[in-house]
């Protein structure tokens, strides 16, 4: 669990120190006829590849484990994690993206 833990707080800090400079109202979209969505906090900014793959190893995730992704975005960490055998779950708070 603590593996798990580090990775997230490793790959959160890398895809805060390669955040544009963009505003929230670019990235917030129009929600479906009748729905309303809460903006979020902070912009999407997907994580490299790259990136996913090294927290992944320094978690050392394996077939068996579980695994949650707050904030999923495109889902590529639950992907990459589902591929290595775990049960990967992601929520995101943008029902586009999802």
């Amino acid at each position: 669990m603590f593996r798990l833990f580090v990775a997230v707080v490793v790959g959160v800090g890398l895809v805060v120190s390669m955040t544009p400079t963009r505003t929230i109202a670019q990235e917030v979209k129009t929600p479906p006829a009748g729905k309303e969505f809460r903006k979020p906090d902070v912009i999407y900014v997907p994580t490299p590849y790259e990136v996913v793959e090294k927290m992944l190893d320094m978690a050392n995730v394996r077939k068996g484990e579980v695994v949650y992704d707050l904030g999923c975005g495109d889902g590529r960490i639950v992907v990459a994690a589902a591929k290595r055998g775990a049960k990967a779950t992601g929520w995101d708070i943008n029902p586009e993206r999802v």
